[in-house]
């Protein structure tokens, strides 16, 4: 845990991630992550796009268990493969670890709840209902517990299912996965709301627009109390590569092309969840900002305001990818990610302080600010992640676009390689691999067949960007 605060964010890349980017070169040893999408034949499997052959030599093992037989090993599995690579996407294993990890038969989450949660099929009692929670589809039937938690003051007796007034709370349920993808709930739990500080920038960060005295440039500005962040450029940089090259800013260039502006800002807007008047969701002011930077990424901050750079704009290819990023984004805020990692390092970042007691105040004030940053700007742990993933796909499907563009955005990224919207090129492959088999079990082929790809809307903001360099 220690060494995991003091990485920041790049842990998930050292614990997660392996190989070089793309490589021609073949009989190169590689450590390949990602979940199996599919198994062909009896010697293959498949995670996204590479193929890995299982040879009688293979070691197969479940992580901290005996070894399998390969006719046991199923989509869904996350495989941790040790191997050469003969080809382009093509490997021979030597041992393959498997792990349940997302998508095992015990499935135990909370998410809070983006909007009001409505059963989509039955009522109550002895007809099932579905309920739609967390980018996942609960089946509730009358063996599922429903419960509030008792520290909350509005807690009533249990309830068969959910009315309204719920929106923003935090549900947990307990259920196991079935074949076909659904959770057959075995308890529900109803807590409380995030806290307000929840969407606030931890340690007294703050963003906001300014412009520059001399030229009237406008500014994306990051404060930390009373001093832009680039006032400790030099304490910053030397977390550079902790950050993946993109260390803390004092300012971003805001695109100066309104209309560009305007169609994300306004596409953005339509994706965040509605709230119903008198809702009891803390709400986070979300702005969309295009910023002027050939890197390809996104970010979110717990205050709403999330980026978008311009060389993201250039890369996508229609407008269901750039929903599905901003959808991301929307859940990383509306999920309260940054606050409740920064809770659960409480203990580790008091530990440092009370260690650094010989350090000057502004180092000690560094150690403290630069990991929440380092979680927005380079990835959150895998599990939050993932449920941004999953909501941002149902997100995606309530909304009318093809779910399937999200796995095309993260082809696209892969094909980049160290261009990172989310890490790098092995962060992509298992987070692409992930939506593949969360896509595969949620929803049936053919369902998206008329769903909207992109709009003249897209095209026009496009034409509008003019030719952006990308990297």
């Amino acid at each position: 845990m220690i060494k995991k605060w003091i990485l920041a964010a790049t842990v998930i890349t050292l614990v997660y991630c392996s190989s070089a980017p793309e490589l021609t070169t073949k009989d190169i040893p590689v450590k390949l992550l990602g979940y199996v999408t599919a198994v062909s034949g009896g010697d293959s499997l498949q995670i996204l796009d590479d193929v890995i052959h299982v040879s009688p030599g293979t070691k197969l093992q479940m992580k901290g268990g005996p070894s399998i037989a390969f006719r046991d090993v199923g989509s869904g599995m996350l495989a941790d493969v040790r191997g050469i690579r003969t080809g382009r996407h093509r490997f021979e294993a030597e041992r393959i670890t498997f792990d349940w990890d997302q998508f095992g038969r015990e499935i135990h989450r909370s998410a809070y709840l983006e909007e009001e949660p409505a059963p989509t099929e039955g009522t109550s009692g002895a007809q099932p209902s579905r309920l739609r929670v967390d980018g996942e589809l609960l089946v509730l039937d009358g063996n599922t517990k429903w419960t509030w938690d008792p520290n909350e003051p509005q807690a009533s007796s249990p309830i068969a299912v959910p009315g309204p007034g719920l929106v923003g709370r935090l549900l947990s349920y307990r259920g196991v996965r079935q074949d076909d993808g659904t959770i057959a709930a075995q308890e529900v739990e109803i807590g409380g709301f995030p806290p307000p500080d929840a969407f606030q920038i931890p340690n007294e960060v703050s963003i906001s627009l300014g412009k520059d005295s001399k030229g009237g440039v406008q500014f994306v500005e990051f404060h930390h109390k009373e001093k832009r962040l680039n006032t400790y450029a030099e304490k910053l940089l030397i977390h550079e590569e902790t950050l993946q090259g993109a260390p803390l800013p004092g300012r971003k260039k805001v695109l100066p092309l309104q209309e560009v502006q305007d169609y994300v800002s306004q596409l953005g807007s339509k994706l965040v969840p509605a709230v119903e008047p008198g809702s009891a969701r803390p709400a986070a002011a979300f702005r969309f900002i295009v910023v002027e930077e050939p890197a390809i990424y996104a970010v979110s901050f717990p205050d709403g305001t999330v980026l978008v750079t311009a060389g993201l704009l250039a890369a996508l290819e229609n407008e269901a990818q750039l929903a599905f990023v901003l959808s991301h984004e929307i859940s990383h805020t509306l999920q309260a990610h940054c606050w409740r990692q920064w809770e659960d390092t409480r203990g580790i970042r008091a530990f440092f302080t009370r260690s650094s007691a010989f350090s000057s105040a502004s180092e000690v004030e560094m150690m403290i600010l630069v990991p929440p940053l380092g979680w927005v700007w380079d990835g959150y742990p895998p599990q939050m992640e993932n449920q941004a993933d999953r909501l941002a796909v149902e997100n995606l499907v309530v909304r009318g676009y093809d779910p399937h563009q999200a796995l095309s955005l993260l082809r696209i990224m892969i094909k980049y390689n160290g261009s990172a919207i989310w890490s790098n090129h092995d962060w992509s492959v298992l987070r692409g691999s992930f939506l593949s088999v969360q896509i595969q079990r949620r929803y049936p082929t053919g369902q998206f067949d008329h769903a909207t790809v992109s709009t003249q809307a897209f095209d026009s903001m496009r034409d509008a960007l003019g030719p952006v360099k990308v990297e």
